[in-house]
């Protein structure tokens, strides 16, 4: 017999599923007492509303799944890590799009006269984190498409940005680690530099991490990329500053719409206005009205709107950089 903690918490799977259909949290009210989580929930949902119906959006199914990652429990209180795999349905002016989303959450529960009640809801996978954390494990390097390293002082023909690779690399990493890289807690810029590198371009190895843009994993306790490689801000700041020069290596320019940008390029996000971008993402379609849907780990989302209105990091004073990846490095 399953404990009667797990009827609670699969009821708060079913109206949390709820919630994002209806645009509201009434079924919610009567498991989660977390008053900060409902509200910024609503306010989330309202805004979510609001977006759909300016674009045209119709949503017509919406599925999540609920997976016990670990749990420690006693007879007055139980503490549960979920992992949460979503899927989207909806329809954009005859256009048919499946986007799927992972997050995780953690959930302070504690016993009640009847049943139980869920105090505190932690979203554990957050959008709005800044720095990668340190890792530990063991060195890796990088699957190499020779095609992509540039050799210092050598003449080579101009390499073509293959998007249509970039895209495949996004489409099969977005909810797992390449094994052949290491993985950071908050991994949305290293997802976008593997997309770039799969698809071509070269790697401007500098040896010092606050220069070029380069990845060897990491050497006992030495740390082996650069910033630029893994911190959304620093990526970002290489860009819009040439990347790797005006002849040879990664570089973009920088664009002033998203309807700008195509399959392969780049989206960064600057949470609260303030010049410091937190997040970073990748092109890989398109919507009916030539918007971009986009691939992303951290919150591992895959055809996503490009703008995050449904994330609990947008805020209404919120900036995008958007970047078009040269054809040919």
């Amino acid at each position: 017999m399953k404990p009667d903690w797990k009827s609670t918490l699969y009821r708060y799977v079913q109206e949390r599923n709820r919630a994002e259909l209806e645009y509201g949290i009434n079924g919610l009210t009567a498991l989660v007492y977390d008053d900060a989580d409902l509200q910024e929930r609503a306010a989330r949902l309202l805004n979510l509303r609001k977006n759909t119906s300016k674009r045209g959006v119709t949503l017509k199914q919406r599925e999540t799944r609920a997976r016990i990652v670990s749990s420690s429990s006693s007879a007055q209180e139980v503490r549960v890590k979920l992992a949460l795999s979503q899927q989207f349905r909806y329809e954009h002016k005859d256009q048919a799009i499946t986007e799927f989303r992972n997050e995780l959450e953690r959930l302070h529960m504690v016993k009640a006269s009847v049943g139980w009640k869920i105090m505190r809801v932690d979203a554990l996978s957050a959008e709005n984190t800044v720095t990668p954390p340190d890792m530990g494990g063991s060195a890796s390097v990088p699957f190499m498409n020779p095609s992509a390293l540039a050799r210092s002082g050598a003449i080579r023909e101009p390499i073509r940005y293959n998007r249509e690779a970039a895209k495949q690399y996004a489409d099969r990493y977005w909810d797992e680690p390449n094994p052949e890289y290491l993985t950071f807690e908050v991994d949305c810029t290293s997802f976008v530099s593997q997309c770039l590198f799969a698809g071509g371009a070269p790697m401007n190895y500098t040896g010092q991490r606050g220069t070029g843009w380069w990845y060897r994993g990491r050497h006992k306790e030495q740390e082996l990329w650069s910033y630029s490689w893994a911190v959304s801000h620093s990526l970002q700041n290489y860009l819009n500053t040439g990347g790797s020069g005006k002849n040879r290596g990664l570089r973009a320019e920088r664009v002033p719409s998203a309807k700008e940008l195509e399959i392969g390029d780049v989206i960064f996000y600057d949470w609260e206005g303030d010049s410091r971008f937190q997040h970073s993402t990748f092109v890989t379609g398109k919507d009916a009205d030539g918007m971009p849907l986009v691939n992303a780990h951290t919150v591992n989302s895959k055809g996503r709107y490009w703008d995050y209105k449904d994330s609990y990091a947008w805020t209404d004073r919120t900036q995008y950089r958007f970047f078009h990846i040269a054809d040919f490095f």
